[in-house]
């Protein structure tokens, strides 16, 4: 870990005087502090999405549940159930080369009705007072919320993952010239008869499954360099975004601005407008993409908007441009 992350520290400090005072006698001040510690942790998990974020929520929510079933001689309900609240969201960033950002939408929303009949039936099988009916709701509610966007934004994806499909391959490769996070400005065509492109389409810093997928392809960068393929994001955030965002979680590779997504339009990856209507994106959002182009400058592969982690695996790059036939190389 590069840098305290402060939020999380102040969390884990709050879980670790809740579970003090809660040993001590003080359950209801526990309570409280647990549920502070809860939206603590929180924002930073979309901030750096690493496993040390997933571990420490996953734990508050654990310690709210407990601090409701402390000195309840039954099963750990609420323990259960906070646990649950905090882990389905994370589901699509823990799993993300299975889940992707559109693949089983189906899985969030049974979770979130077995989450929000287990608080109903606790509650009315073992009553406790207004702590248990209060405390674990704003974070249930929370998560509601967050898997509606989860859906709205699956339902998108698909959309025009239908819309399009991969009528782009086998065409020249639209070029570009954008400056990467150190201002140095990249332009696509400087590559032709050298290098093959990996090329991905970001949704912006504020995108927790684009910073899995960035890490996920920096541990793959030494094995594409090794193949001559360069690779390149692209995503709607300014200079000074993309550089922080690349050193906070870790990845070295070129993460280009596309402010007015004039690249995403050109490659038919963008959404005109944000279907959650975030600020600082007048100019749509881009779609989640890959596309490889080859050293000729051909688009020899364009995956689905709503599977562009498909090429985590470096593989599956190879193979398709081994695949190339020899007169066209």
């Amino acid at each position: 870990m590069k840098k305290i992350h402060p939020l999380t520290t102040a969390g884990i400090g709050m879980g670790t005087a809740a579970a003090a005072l809660l040993f001590s006698g003080y359950q209801p001040v526990a309570c409280a502090l647990a549920l502070m510690a809860y939206f603590f942790t929180l924002p930073e998990v979309p901030k750096y999405s690493s496993p040390y974020q997933f571990v420490f929520f996953l734990a508050q929510g654990a310690l709210l549940g407990y601090t409701l079933d402390f000195g309840q001689y039954r099963f750990p309900f609420f323990t259960v159930i906070l646990f649950l609240v905090a882990l389905t969201p994370l589901l699509r960033l823990i799993f993300y080369k299975p889940m992707l950002h559109a693949r089983y939408l189906w899985v969030e929303p049974p979770l979130v009705l077995i989450i929000l009949a287990g608080w109903l039936i606790t509650n009315l099988i073992y009553p406790q007072g207004w702590q248990t009916w209060f405390y674990p709701l704003p974070p249930i509610g929370f998560t509601i919320y967050l898997i509606v966007i989860f859906l709205i934004e699956g339902r998108d994806l698909l959309r025009v993952a239908k819309a399009a499909g991969n009528t782009r391959v086998g065409m020249p490769a639209p070029d570009f010239e954008l400056p990467d996070q150190s201002g140095q400005m990249v332009r696509l065509s400087a590559f032709l008869g050298a290098r093959h492109v990996l090329l991905i389409f970001l949704r912006g810093d504020w995108c927790p499954s684009c910073h899995v997928m960035l890490r996920t392809y920096e541990k793959s960068s030494e094995k594409l360099r090794d193949k001559k393929i360069l690779l390149l994001a692209i995503g709607p955030d300014d200079l000074g975004t993309n550089r922080q965002m690349a050193e906070r979680i870790g990845v070295e590779f070129r993460i280009l601005s596309d402010v007015k997504q004039e690249a995403a339009i050109a490659y038919g990856t963008h959404l005109e407008k944000d279907p959650t209507n975030r600020s600082g994106y007048g100019a749509g959002l881009p779609i989640p993409s890959a596309f490889i182009i080859c050293d000729q400058g051909i688009i020899r592969y364009h995956s689905r908007a709503d599977q562009a982690g498909e090429f985590l695996n470096p593989r599956m790059v190879f193979d398709v441009l081994e695949n190339i036939p020899a007169e066209t190389r």
